[in-house]
């Protein structure tokens, strides 16, 4: 979210933060190291990831150079709380997952932390909760 970036950018304005799409700095820099080829995603995610800064693409992080991930994925779709969880938002939400999966899976990282509700591990009869697993390892 553009503001809660522009809040913590005032309170670290060292570190180096991107607010965009997750999907378009993946392909960003997959694309920067030459594995565009590997990299699925959709064509509005490609078009944007070209048109980021190329100040910006050079500062992203390489296989190698992440030893930590750690996040948590939208959890509405899978919370008990949430009376629309069949509903389109949801679903997209609960496909976020994939997304996270995919940076450990490219950067390989050391350690990998995800968080999430308890319905997590019961959600989809426990298919999804099995797959994060099986995709990491």
């Amino acid at each position: 979210e553009g503001p809660a970036g522009e809040a913590f950018h005032l309170n670290h304005p060292d570190a180096l933060m991107f607010i965009n799409d997750c999907n378009v700095i993946l392909r960003a820099i997959m694309s920067a190291c030459g594995d565009a080829d590997d990299c699925v995603s959709t064509s509005e995610a490609t078009e944007l990831a070209e048109k980021l800064d190329e100040k910006d693409i050079r500062n992203l992080p390489r296989p190698g150079q992440v030893d930590f991930i750690n996040g948590g994925p939208p959890c509405q779709g899978f919370s008990g709380m949430n009376r629309f969880n069949q509903g389109k938002w949801s679903k997209m939400q609960c496909e976020m997952i994939l997304a996270f999966l995919s940076f450990a899976d490219y950067f390989r990282p050391r350690f990998f932390l995800l968080e999430n509700v308890r319905n997590f591990v019961t959600f989809n009869k426990g298919q999804t909760f099995r797959l994060t697993p099986a995709s990491l390892l």
